[in-house]
């Protein structure tokens, strides 16, 4: 299903994780705490004063989590292009 440089690391909820980042159309009920578990998984988080730095191949980002409890869609685009051109991709079933 999922597949990417760290997949070894990955357990089922982290590719249902992964699944959901990469869905079409995009989702609009990715959890933060759900997003935040993948990428300390794959180790590619670091919390800052500024919000979440996320580094993905030689993409970084930091993310400021917002009150509410899912990623906003603009900051989930910008994760699914980081996680794609780092290697991460979910085949289709």
């Amino acid at each position: 299903m999922s597949v990417g440089p760290e997949s070894a690391n990955l357990n089922g909820r982290h590719r249902t994780t992964l699944a959901a980042i990469f869905r079409h159309p995009l989702s609009h009920n990715v959890e933060w705490s759900d997003v935040l578990s993948l990428l300390r998984a794959i180790d590619a988080v670091r919390e800052s004063r500024e919000g979440y730095e996320v580094s993905l191949g030689e993409a970084t980002r930091t993310f400021v989590r917002s009150r509410d409890k899912d990623l906003a869609a603009d900051d989930l685009a910008h994760l699914r292009r980081m996680l794609a051109e780092a290697g991460y991709r979910v085949d289709p079933d």
